[in-house]
């Protein structure tokens, strides 16, 4: 018999997506805190979004209290928006550091949150309409491998995106924060060939 995968594929109804993400992540926060420590040993938590108005991003809004208690510093990209393009996203720039990709192109890349060494979500391709579909998607809270790809991708859409909010008007590419975590994450010139494309369409 085959031992169980740790990470857990599933199809997620579109009307259950934010709850289940929020039930990921408050349980992955609750743990932070038992063992007295942040995510990933650096209190950053990585997210690709395709939106403000993504059920990610609303879920990890909604733990913004809990967050804020483990210490953890969230770090997110996301798309353009249709009329607004990359302006400041005023509900998140004050509590997050954000970059926007400003090639609509990069929409092929997976939404995604790296929570720890080892837990990390992979959702559906940014392209699609989380609120008019169901999606396939990838709970991992036990993988160390799929956590480091999903780190990887991070950084590489980083490099490529274009900071947003009060970090564009100061003309700067990153807070001190974002640099110290970018620091801690630093990839190794392996990454940049081993691993998944950030450009992965599933």
């Amino acid at each position: 018999m085959s031992p169980k995968s740790p990470v857990n594929a599933v199809v997620v109804r579109k009307e259950e997506k934010e709850a289940k993400l929020q039930a990921f992540v408050s349980a992955h926060l609750a743990a932070c805190s038992v063992q007295g420590h942040g995510t990933a040993g650096t209190n950053a938590m990585l997210l690709i979004a395709r939106s403000a108005d993504s059920p990610l991003v609303k879920a990890v809004t909604s733990l913004a209290a809990e967050i804020a208690a483990c210490g953890v510093t969230v770090f997110a990209i996301l798309t353009p928006d249709a009329e607004t393009g990359c302006a400041p996203v005023e509900s998140l720039s004050r509590a997050w550091t954000i970059r926007c990709l400003a090639d609509v192109r990069f929409r092929d890349a997976h939404e995604q949150l790296l929570l720890g060494p080892a837990t990390s979500w992979i959702g559906d391709c940014m392209r699609r309409d989380p609120s008019k579909r169901d999606a396939f998607e990838s709970y991992a809270d036990a993988c160390p491998v799929t956590a480091d790809n999903a780190r990887k991708s991070f950084w590489r859409l980083w490099n490529a995106a274009k900071p947003v909010g009060e970090m564009a008007e100061r003309g700067t590419t990153d807070t001190a924060a974002a640099s110290a975590v970018a620091a801690a994450h630093a990839e190794n010139p392996s990454d940049h060939t081993n691993g998944p494309s950030a450009l992965t369409r599933q």
